[in-house]
């Protein structure tokens, strides 16, 4: 054959190749080629570039029916792990002779011209299939495979021999892989069929190419139907010196040749028309797909692993594995060589009447979670504040404890809408839960705090009536204490139970305003000062307060009666935004699928809860007005 010949005949085999039965190149450039194995709502494509020109993946724009499609992946199919190729050659006695030297010469100048990442395998067949080759890179070996032809025998099983191939990608776990299937006649008795070999096919994720060369026997339908049914291509070669022109068309085809995936939107039951489009490559590629009716499940695409499987091999995954990790040796330390460690206010609890605090049953683990949880915190600004918050609302909580069961609830909850909708921004929801529960403990200390001060005109004039009996006034608050409702009846009595250890009277009377957040009671402090070193009708005195108290009170009632309606609205407007995003993730996922699978719906999310917390924090300040 001459040199022009073997030209016009590479162009000719190259220009088939971009032809698959399933998805023909609208622009005589690029092929795609629906992927075997994935199903709705997960598409997959193979991509094909016949001049071998490189491409970016950013350069690659995907539409289905005219409307961009987000999240497009696009990987180079030699460069994923294992995307092997399987060269299947006839051996029958018709390849006898200058036949089967030609079809292994192109297999070798095949194999040299590959990717040397890629795995290449070889079959011979005639009456039946024999592994020449496993998979493997190692061009040695193959080079030493493909040195010599092998025996010929009667026999073409073409079936049985292209089922070989495929069980050697499923058995290599490959994630994608061709089959390259040269004979010269008709099959003659395989035993399998070509339904389950397109099974298997879509089961693997594999196609198959076919290549005809023409001989007395020959009968290119079958070969036809193998190629078209499973995505790959076929070609006919008129004589065996077009073989090496047909396989170095095949081999540059195949070295070009990208994975592109994505995850589609589209409604159940349509007709989707796709278009792929490379930025400097004129026209572009086509394709269709009709999507099923709704279902339960669907299968991964060739390009996507398990949520479970992303989030563990995401940075956030490795942090919050390594943190556990870390926690679980500290508490496996602490519960060797301090098992009995307690608190100190659990140890001197059961002495003081007024801290009486249930001993748990919780496990020594659990009780070195908390006890170094305080001793963390225990420096910082805030949390003797809080401790005195949660101490006040009555919760049946410590503050150690509201801090580790609000931050693993937001963490669990964060982690658990992050798998679910598989968008790693979800876990910016982690301080949500933290948030609440401050924001609950807050409420139940300032309702307490309301309580107390209403509470307060009363109870003053119970100490100056027993005052005015004869008591001192350490012993008229013990009187007052006795019969004062909560939490006036805490705070008193913890005022006489901190004199009777030795704090003085002014001193833990202003403590006990400073904690319930009262002018008023420290009024009562400067009274007793003024008691012990002048003496004086402190009767009188405090009649005058509780007056003075009372009218405070009644301007404060007002106050909050006229602000209620800016604070409740605070919290509506609050809650709002987030509870919509909620109820929109769960009952239209896709809904909010750009807000969370895109660059520029991260950056609104989290403009969006800053902006929140912002505006929260703005009506907040305006309707607390300080009486």
């Amino acid at each position: 054959m001459s040199r022009r010949g073997a030209v016009v005949a590479a162009v000719a085999v190259a220009c088939a190749l971009l032809v698959p039965a399933r998805a023909q190149a609208q622009a005589g450039q690029l092929t795609l080629t629906p992927q075997q194995g994935t199903e709705f709502p997960d598409r997959t494509f193979v991509l094909t570039f016949p001049d071998g020109r490189p491409v970016d993946p950013a350069s690659v724009s995907v539409t289905e029916n005219g409307q961009p499609v987000d999240g497009v992946r696009v990987a180079p199919l030699q460069s994923l792990d294992q995307a092997g190729v399987v060269l299947v050659i006839d051996a029958s006695d018709s390849m006898h002779g200058a036949s089967i030297e030609t079809a292994f010469g192109a297999a070798r100048q095949f194999a040299a011209q590959r990717d040397p990442r890629q795995p290449l395998a070889v079959v011979v067949f005639n009456n039946r299939a024999t592994v020449l080759l496993p998979f493997t890179t190692d061009g040695d070996k193959i080079t030493a495979a493909l040195a010599t032809t092998p025996q010929l025998a009667q026999g073409t099983h073409i079936l049985d021999a292209a089922a070989q191939g495929l069980s050697l990608i499923g058995a290599a776990h490959m994630q994608s892989g061709s089959v390259v299937i040269m004979s010269d006649g008709a099959d003659t008795g395989s035993n399998e069929t070509l339904a389950r070999l397109d099974a298997t096919a879509r089961n693997e994720r594999a196609r198959v190419y076919s290549v005809g060369l023409q001989s007395s026997d020959f009968q290119p339908q079958l070969l036809q139907r193998i190629a078209g049914s499973t995505g790959g291509s076929y070609t006919e070669a008129s004589s065996a010196d077009q073989l090496t022109a047909i396989y170095h068309a095949l081999g540059a085809a195949l070295a070009n040749q990208y994975l592109l995936g994505y995850r589609s939107l589209q409604p159940a039951a349509s007709t989707v028309e796709v278009r792929v489009t490379v930025t400097g490559v004129s026209g572009g590629a086509r394709s269709s797909y009709q999507t099923p009716a709704l279902s339960a499940s669907a299968p991964r695409s060739a390009l996507s692993t398990s949520r479970f499987s992303d989030f563990i091999h995401s940075w956030i995954g490795a942090l919050l594995v390594a943190c556990l990790g870390g926690c679980l040796v500290a508490f496996a330390v602490i519960s060797i060589f301090q098992p009995r460690s307690r608190a100190l206010r659990r140890r001197v609890g059961g002495f003081v009447p007024e801290a009486e605090h249930s001993d748990s049953d919780s496990s020594p683990i659990t009780d070195a979670l908390y006890e170094g949880t305080e001793r963390a915190l225990e420096g910082t600004a805030w949390w003797t504040r809080f401790s005195e918050d949660v101490e006040i609302s009555g919760l049946p909580f410590t503050p150690a404890q509201v801090v580790v069961l609000g931050l693993t609830a937001g963490v669990l909850f964060s982690t658990l809408l992050m798998l679910a909708f598989d968008s790693p921004i979800l876990l910016v929801m982690i301080p949500l839960l933290p948030v609440l529960a401050r924001a609950v403990v807050l409420t139940r200390a300032d309702k307490r705090r309301f309580e107390f001060a209403s509470q307060l005109p009363d109870n003053l004039q119970v100490l100056a009536s027993a005052l005015r009996a004869g008591h001192s006034l350490i012993s008229a608050m013990a009187v007052m204490a006795e019969d004062a409702p909560e939490p006036s009846r805490t705070e008193f009595k913890r005022v006489v139970a901190e004199e009777r250890i030795g704090v003085p009277v002014d001193e833990a009377i202003a403590e006990g305003g400073r904690r319930m957040n009262s002018r008023e009671v420290k009024q009562i402090a400067l009274v007793s000062v003024v008691q012990a070193q002048t003496g004086g009708n402190t009767a009188e005195i405090l009649d005058q307060v509780a007056t003075n108290v009372r009218a405070r009170f009644e301007l404060k009632r007002l106050v909050r009666t006229l602000t209620a309606q800016g604070r409740v609205s605070r919290w509506i407007v609050t809650a709002l935004p987030i509870g919509l995003f909620l109820i929109i993730l769960f009952v239209n996922p896709t809904y909010v699928q750009p807000l969370l699978h895109t660059t520029t719906g991260h950056i609104l999310l989290v403009l969006t809860a800053v902006m929140n917390v912002v505006g929260s924090y703005s009506i907040g300040r305006i309707v607390r007005v300080e009486v």
